[in-house]
């Protein structure tokens, strides 16, 4: 079968491309026979691995923006109700919002208990009461002071690309730590 000139060349997938990879890697490092193999089959494993943890992190990262966009939801309508609670929330709305952006779905959890727990039990001291919240927040989720989404989100993305040429470069050197 020919190629026809407009037509563009086929790319390789990623398990061709490290298989590729794996091989040059090898017999750069004088690899032979079943080491060049053995080598192979380690790296196409190794970058599948790595390739898995980048999608997980990347996976967390988006449910964290969801869970934390679901809870200022949950937090409009509460300052719509008509109550001690929804006046002391609309008076802190976004010191609270603002806690439970950027930080792990663990953090998250633990801070809607003690948010649901207040809930359950307001009371007519508004500005206290959602200052106290904000505190217990905080206490649990851990302090937002200088949040900065967009830094940290690049801290995160560096941080991914770090560990990635880190974790090639230890693939491609034969396991050698840079």
């Amino acid at each position: 079968m020919t190629k026809k000139a407009d037509e563009p060349a086929p790319q390789p997938n990623l398990d061709e491309l490290m298989e590729a990879l794996a091989t040059v890697s090898a017999k750069l490092q004088g690899k032979q026979g079943k080491e060049l193999d053995a080598h192979v089959r380690h790296v196409k494993d190794s970058v599948k691995q790595l390739v898995q943890t980048v999608k997980l992190q990347e996976q967390d990262a988006l449910m964290r923006q969801q869970a934390a966009a679901q809870i200022e939801q949950l937090l409009d309508a509460v300052t719509k109700l008509q109550n001690p609670a929804g006046q002391a929330v609309a008076g802190a709305r976004e010191p609270i919002a603002q806690t439970f952006r950027g930080v792990d779905l663990a953090k998250m959890a633990d801070g809607m208990r003690v948010f649901a727990e207040w809930l359950a039990h307001p009371n007519n001291q508004n500005k206290a009461q959602a200052e106290q919240l904000v505190a217990q927040l905080q206490h649990v989720m851990g302090p937002m002071v200088g949040y900065d989404p967009e830094r940290e989100d690049a801290e995160r993305r560096a941080q991914i690309k770090a560990d990635v040429q880190k974790s090639l470069d230890e693939i491609f050197r034969g396991g050698k730590k840079s």
